[in-house]
């Protein structure tokens, strides 16, 4: 849209228009925002992605085109899924966070917010995949330090459903580092019923063989949010003295799992989320200062009474004046002038004569509309 701003001359029987192109300065101002989020993008770590778009009208239906390139392919050539959380930052306008399928499929932990200032809107994501699997991680490495402070039999052990390699048998892979094996066991697949139950979704206390052919007493369960199975063994020889007590112990060490477990996945997602906050922050700080930078140039050009009206969202303004007066003048010889100097000293000279002229404007409330070359333009009879 086009932004006028006009004056009527009483004096002269004419008028001044001026006129900006409002979505031009917004896609000048967007262009360097959009280039800084596609760098920022490509140094970001593992699946997580920073995508900015704006709302377009393709054959009659409002929707959205990103501004930053993506970082991974759709799932056909030049066919991306719909990508709610783009479409609701850059279209509706609407900001928030939650789990969604993004332009590939893929369900990813997403927040977003829309930049109305530009009709602009940036989200920030990471596929769920990868957080459950630094939240496993995080897990397998706790169990695994648990494991090495004990010395009983106590032991966390972490493990989940596996394909085996060429093949569709489905085993059991125990993920910790395993305490003591007896003869082939290794930790990868191995015959562990406690642990077969869990995986499967099972929970609850049992007696049965573990990894080592030793009889165990297990506290197992399923965790939904790792997809993994947790499981607290103690040697049943170890149990059979103060049975109460072992098996409290058992029973607390395995909500000790549990809720140890949940705080971890809380805090890969607060880190996350914060990360989100974070880059999000930089980006809105980024965009507060191209609207200062706007706001300045927008200062400097127009008058006053227009430049506040125009910022304020005005997109039409018109101001009858009964006098006004504009100014037009230049330099009496200048070309001649010119090619008798040295070009360090004409542009001394002729910088001295308009800091001068715009000193004496200022003093009588003339606005400089601007330079042309030697000449000097301006206005008089302007409101502010």
């Amino acid at each position: 849209s086009v932004v006028s701003v006009a004056a009527a001359l009483g004096s002269m029987n004419g008028s001044l228009l001026f006129e900006i192109d409002v979505q031009q300065v917004k896609d000048e101002m967007i262009g360097p925002l959009s280039s800084s989020s596609s760098e920022i993008n490509t140094g970001l770590p593992g699946t997580t992605e920073l995508l900015m778009g704006q709302s377009v009208v393709v054959n009659g239906t409002v929707t959205y085109e990103y501004l930053t390139g993506r970082r991974f392919g759709c799932p056909s050539a030049g066919s991306c899924l719909f990508d709610s959380a783009m479409h609701n930052s850059s279209v509706l306008c609407q900001q928030g966070s939650g789990v969604v399928s993004d332009y590939r499929g893929v369900e990813t932990l997403v927040s977003f917010a829309c930049v109305p200032d530009l009709d602009v809107g940036i989200l920030l994501k990471r596929d769920m995949a990868e957080l459950h699997e630094s939240s496993l991680n995080r897990t397998v490495a706790y169990a695994n330090s648990f494991n090495l402070q004990q010395a009983g039999s106590l032991e966390l052990v972490v493990g989940k459903k596996t394909n085996l390699a060429a093949t569709n048998i489905t085993a059991v892979k125990i993920l910790t580092n395993l305490r003591g094996c007896i003869g082939s066991c290794n930790g990868l697949y191995v015959n562990f019923e406690a642990l077969s139950s869990a995986v499967n979704g099972g929970s609850g206390l049992m007696t049965s063989l573990d990894y080592r052919g030793v009889e165990v007493l297990s506290a197992f369960s399923y965790s939904a949010a790792l997809s993994a199975a947790v499981v607290f063994k103690v040697d049943l020889s170890e149990v059979q003295g103060p049975l109460l007590i072992r098996v409290i112990i058992l029973v607390f060490a395995a909500l000790a799992l549990v809720v140890g477990g949940c705080f971890i996945l809380n805090f890969a997602a607060h880190r996350l989320l914060t990360s989100i906050e974070q880059t999000w922050e930089r980006s809105k700080q980024a965009v507060h200062d191209q609207k200062e930078s706007f706001e300045k140039l927008i200062s400097a050009l127009y008058p006053r009474f227009a430049s506040e009206r125009l910022l304020a969202g005005d997109t039409h303004i018109h101001l009858e004046l009964s006098e006004a007066t504009m100014f037009f003048s230049d330099i009496c010889n200048f070309s001649t002038i010119s090619n008798h100097l040295h070009a360090d000293d004409m542009l001394e000279w002729i910088g001295y004569v308009f800091f001068v002229m715009d000193h004496v404007a200022d003093h009588y409330f003339v606005h400089k509309i601007k330079t042309i070359g030697d000449a000097y333009f301006a206005i008089s009879g302007l409101p502010g």
